[in-house]
């Protein structure tokens, strides 16, 4: 529910892969994935923006690791694909 929330769960949890909202109280998502990255390099990450411009933070953030950033509403079986490709490694 928060980008905090979202800090704490990795310190305490092995996560793999991490699929943020851009707008959440107190830490956006980009805050939330820069953050993360910094201490779970090899921590993948998605970002779900509600934003009609969503390819603004696609270049800086995609070298920074980020693995996409879709547009909401997206359709689930699209994100499970999506997923499914991410983690099936």
């Amino acid at each position: 529910s928060s980008g905090q929330e979202a800090l704490e769960i990795l310190n305490n949890n092995s996560v793999d892969l991490m699929v943020s909202d851009q707008r959440m109280p107190r830490m956006n998502g980009v805050e939330l994935f820069k953050k993360s990255k910094e201490q779970f390099a090899d921590l993948k990450v998605l970002l779900l923006s509600g934003d009609s411009d969503v390819t603004m933070y696609s270049a800086e953030l995609g070298e920074k690791g980020l693995c996409g950033i879709y547009q909401k509403p997206i359709d689930h079986k699209k994100l499970l694909g999506i997923i499914y490709e991410l983690t099936s490694d």
